[in-house]
């Protein structure tokens, strides 16, 4: 098993850096808007901000997965991005481990293609009347495209494995917990609250008026 060489110590953690972020905040969007039990729950407190809270975590979610996976030479040199990495080894002759991993990408990148011409267009229709109606929403990111990012971010959670096989020193990636001051425990505290509601007779369960 090889090290890695310390030159290319800022280029992983780059990469490294922006998967792990994405996966957290994937995470989090799982969280609150995976089920509509929880979207109805949200919009029953608070519809207009946490439609804002989903629109933004979706938006955000797949510009990191454009930064990671975009082959664009405009891209080359950017930390966050895969290429830069295979272009790292490849400069230090590691071609076994560059084709394995050009592999995984180049499998999911027509999903990689298809998120980002589909937040381009969500962001070129942005319009006042949308923005003033906007509620949290279960099919916010339709299925497919949710089946797409789960398929990209399994991708690159196969290329921080291949990774990991074959340079001793990199680090495991750390345990998915809830962290300080996410929203992770809202969806229990506004059920509370509905139930405290209903069993005082205020408003049956619903947030006052």
């Amino acid at each position: 098993m090889n090290s890695m060489p310390t030159v290319m110590g800022g280029v992983f953690r780059g990469f490294f850096q922006e998967y792990g972020i994405v996966r957290a905040k994937w995470r989090l969007y799982d969280r609150l808007f995976g089920t509509p039990e929880s979207v109805e729950l949200l919009n029953r407190h608070g519809a207009h901000a946490f439609g804002m809270i989903e629109d933004l975590l979706v938006k955000d979610v797949i510009l990191c997965i454009t930064r990671m996976m975009n082959t664009s030479k405009a891209s080359w040199g950017d930390p966050a991005n895969l290429a830069t990495l295979l272009i790292d080894l490849a400069a230090h002759k590691q071609m076994a481990l560059v084709k394995r991993l050009t592999a995984i990408r180049d499998r999911v990148q027509p999903s990689g293609d298809a998120l980002r011409r589909w937040r381009d267009e969500r962001l070129a229709k942005n319009d006042y009347a949308a923005y003033v109606g906007l509620k949290a929403e279960t099919d916010a990111l339709p299925p497919n495209h949710r089946k797409m990012v789960e398929d990209v971010l399994s991708a690159m959670s196969a290329v921080m494995e291949q990774l990991r096989a074959h340079y001793g020193d990199v680090a495991e990636m750390p345990e998915e917990v809830a962290l300080d001051g996410d929203f992770d425990a809202i969806v229990g505290h506004l059920r509370e609250l509905e139930a405290f509601r209903a069993k005082s007779g205020d408003g049956i369960g619903s947030p006052r008026s």
